[in-house]
């Protein structure tokens, strides 16, 4: 008996064990969730926080970063890979790598970037996904190139995939092509087993240097990085770096500590969506003050904003994610939207301008305090308006700027 009671005793151990165990790692497949655990929470101060998964980008897609011979693609044949999307009229082609940081070698320079293996040890295909905070809300706004490089502020930058610190060490031994500024100020330092490397002020631009080596962007600014194993970190400063590994490490505090910011990612990756645009309480109240309304009312009660472009077998579609403060909130947002769209697309209808541009299909949930929101179209422009531009998003007041 007292056998039977031991075994028993294990069994009910081990019911209740398994489950955490899975859930651990379901945890750990979402990829949003990972990228937040990399910048620290101070990261989201007056800025907008972007996430893109490019592994998920070129599932999507039928892109690979390999030929037929199970040979990387050098970055011509990975980009005519990625126009080729583009040409076919999806909402997901060239215009989703925009939306990525320029040092990671995915956004508007691939061609141009001397972000490559020789220069510093990792190459575009290397970059399986990556967050940051390069945007400021007032950058949001629709111009077709114009903000992908701020100025200014400061900004980081953390990225995963098929990245080896020993590579980008080896690269950064040879300096036979680097500007003589750049040789004469490059220091490296060891911090939490890793090495950063620097070339004096990361903001500093020097246009006469512009796409030079080791890794100047259009500005010809060097900005300070580190590579652990499958991490990279870059930043504006040095202390940029260190507190994300710091974050990494789990010695400070970081996105993924924030609850409303959880609940945003969560409800993207659920939704299926490849990037994810996040914005926090402040700066939706900044919507709110700011834009006066076209027409009816708003969904005024919520915290953050996720948004993203998302492909399943009904087609394409804008994912959507309202962090509310509470239920009742959800369920009034819920309704709202529903009328907004149907009076949208009620619009195109009697328009010669906007018949192309209309959501045809909708999932629009509710669950606990967060409104979850597929919105289906086959509008590429549409799909540029609600990303970059939140407020037209937000309230589903798309027609003045169409």
């Amino acid at each position: 008996m007292r056998k039977l009671a031991f075994c028993v005793a294990i069994i009910m151990c081990l019911t209740l064990i398994v489950p955490v165990s899975c859930c651990s790692e379901e945890e750990e497949e979402n990829t949003f969730i990972k990228l937040l655990s990399l910048l620290p929470e101070t990261a989201k101060e007056e800025r907008v926080i972007t996430i893109i998964d490019y592994e998920l980008f070129r599932q999507a897609n039928g892109i690979s970063v390999y030929d037929e011979d199970g040979q990387r693609l050098n970055r011509e044949e990975y980009f005519e890979r990625i126009l080729a999307v583009e040409e076919a009229g999806s909402i997901f082609g060239y215009d989703i790598l925009r939306f990525g940081s320029y040092w990671t070698g995915c956004a508007d320079y691939i061609l141009s970037s001397p972000i490559q293996d020789e220069s510093v040890g990792y190459e575009i295909t290397d970059v399986d996904a990556e967050i940051n905070n390069i945007y400021h809300l007032s950058a949001l706004s629709w111009g077709k190139g114009g903000y992908l490089i701020a100025q200014n502020p400061p900004f980081m930058i953390a990225a995963v995939g098929d990245l080896n610190p020993e590579a980008t060490n080896d690269a950064l031994i040879n300096r036979d092509e680097w500007p003589l500024w750049a040789t004469e100020n490059y220091t490296n330092e060891e911090y939490q087993d890793l090495v950063i490397h620097s070339w004096g002020d990361g903001l500093e631009t020097r246009l006469h240097d512009r796409y030079s080596l080791p890794h100047l962007d259009s500005l010809g600014r060097a900005l300070p990085l580190a590579v652990s194993d499958g991490y990279l970190f870059i930043g504006s400063y040095v202390d940029y770096i260190k507190s994300m590994i710091d974050t990494r490490l789990n010695e400070t505090k970081s996105l993924a500590d924030i609850p409303e910011y959880v609940l945003a990612a969560e409800g993207m990756f659920n939704l299926g969506a490849i990037g994810a645009l996040i914005i926090d309480e402040a700066h939706t109240r900044d919507i709110l003050i700011q834009s006066q309304p076209f027409t009816g009312s708003r969904i005024r009660d919520f915290l953050t904003v996720g948004m993203g472009p998302g492909r399943d077998k009904t087609g394409e579609y804008m994912a959507l994610v309202l962090v509310c403060e509470n239920t009742a909130d959800v369920e009034e947002g819920v309704s709202l939207i529903e009328e907004k769209i149907e009076a949208y697309n009620n619009l195109c209808d009697m328009s010669d301008h906007l018949e192309d541009v209309c959501i045809y299909d909708t999932e629009i949930y509710a669950e606990g305090r967060v409104l979850h929101a597929k919105l289906y179209t086959e509008s590429q422009i549409l799909w540029q308006y609600w990303f970059f531009d939140p407020s037209a998003i937000i309230f589903i007041e798309l027609i003045p700027y169409l």
